[in-house]
């Protein structure tokens, strides 16, 4: 009898693993990029014009998944124009619903920039690609650079942060460790801070309450020295 139970517990253990999983978004290269902030900047006067990033979408769970897409729009230069692509269909809009992957196969992803030239394009555009099953959410943020920037988007170093629960809909904790004091600093999608916090140097741990943001997505960076260090995000319902 225990050794039954036993054996039903695994079972609904892998059910209730597989059920709503998300993708895992990897290089190819094979490293997992999932959560991770990535730059391509513009080294050349041709990649002024025309850049790219590609990575592949698995399915790493026991059973198919269906997942929506959508593109956040961060940060977006004038008159540059952005597009993704699934297995070779392209679009230009910003959410593609109902994808499938089976059990242990992937599907090619690739994001494509396109500016007007060294000059005409010189600033920071940045994208978060995401892939919603139900409430979970993997996700990745690319920013296309053009010229001498830094920005919300940019992180420079190593430094880690987290926010938990996220989604968030009373109160969430913010956990990060500083080499030295610096600041917590909230922005929307479209790059408004709505909020700002000091951290000291060493562990730091803040109470967000949702009540004070309305629902979206926000980006949560921290800058010391005046300079990014680490971005993270958190979503209001």
């Amino acid at each position: 009898m225990m050794k039954k139970f036993v054996t039903s517990l695994a079972l609904l253990a892998v059910f209730c693993c597989s059920f709503a999983q998300v993708p895992v978004l990897r290089s190819l290269e094979g490293e997992d990029i999932t959560g991770q902030w990535l730059v391509r900047r513009a080294e050349n006067d041709d990649e002024a014009y025309y850049m790219q990033y590609s990575f592949n979408v698995w399915n790493e769970s026991g059973s198919d998944i269906v997942f929506d897409f959508v593109k956040v729009t961060v940060r977006e230069v004038e008159g540059t124009i952005n597009v993704f692509c699934f297995n070779g269909n392209c679009f230009t809009s910003d959410h593609v619903d109902d994808v499938s992957i089976a059990s242990g196969e992937y599907l090619s992803f690739v994001a494509d920039y396109m500016g007007q030239g060294p000059e005409e394009s010189d600033g920071v555009t940045t994208l978060l690609y995401e892939f919603h099953n139900g409430d979970e959410v993997s996700w990745v943020g690319l920013s296309f650079i053009i010229g001498d920037h830094d920005g919300i988007d940019a992180p420079e170093s190593n430094v880690t942060a987290k926010v938990y629960p996220n989604p968030v809909s009373e109160v969430s904790t913010f956990e990060c460790s500083l080499p030295k004091a610096g600041s917590l600093q909230i922005y929307t999608c479209t790059g408004q801070k709505v909020a700002e916090y000091q951290l000291e140097a060493g562990d730091n741990r803040l109470s967000l309450n949702a009540a004070d943001f309305r629902c979206g997505l926000y980006l949560c960076s921290v800058v010391v020295n005046g300079k990014i260090v680490t971005t993270t995000k958190m979503v209001v319902r």
